[in-house]
């Protein structure tokens, strides 16, 4: 799933939960629950997946979604008298198991190959059965849903 869609989710755990020692831990398992879903991806290597215009786009357009929303959700947060902090804890433990990809991606494009990486890394390659082009379309329709979840939490 996109770093927007893992932070759209930790966001909805902050608002229904409300507790900071279940909330953010749920929001970190979150992550992989919602990484077993078809989602996207593009096969083949790393030069392969980098020199995709369809890949470049979908990170670009999916940072700022990611850096928008970690903003303004534990901005809105207050209207309903959660804590910002929690939203935002929450968001971020959510997205954490993909913040390993922000150090090895520069390595693994300087190199060509693929970092193994540890229990977690290995774990969350083989949860992921299908990252396709196509699971954007599942991405967009889970992002749509989170949001309106979150409009009418917040609203």
């Amino acid at each position: 799933m996109t770093a927007t869609n893992h932070a759209l989710t930790g966001a909805a755990i902050a608002l229904i939960i409300n507790e900071p020692v279940l909330a953010i831990p749920v929001a970190f398992l979150s992550h992989y629950v919602i990484d077993v879903l078809p989602h996207f991806g593009i096969p083949g290597s790393i030069k392969e997946r980098n020199k995709s215009l369809l890949g470049r786009v979908v990170v670009l357009v999916d940072a700022f979604c990611f850096i928008t929303s970690l903003i303004v959700l534990p901005l809105l947060a207050h209207r309903i008298n959660v804590n910002p902090w929690l939203v935002l804890a929450c968001m971020l433990a959510a997205f954490a198991p993909d913040a390993v990809y922000l150090i090895r991606f520069p390595k693994e494009l300087k190199t060509g190959e693929f970092i193994k990486g540890g229990v977690f890394s290995r774990f969350h390659r083989k949860i992921q059965l299908c990252e396709r082009p196509w699971g954007i379309l599942v991405e967009v329709v889970f992002m749509g849903l989170m949001l309106i979840f979150l409009a009418k939490k917040l609203y």
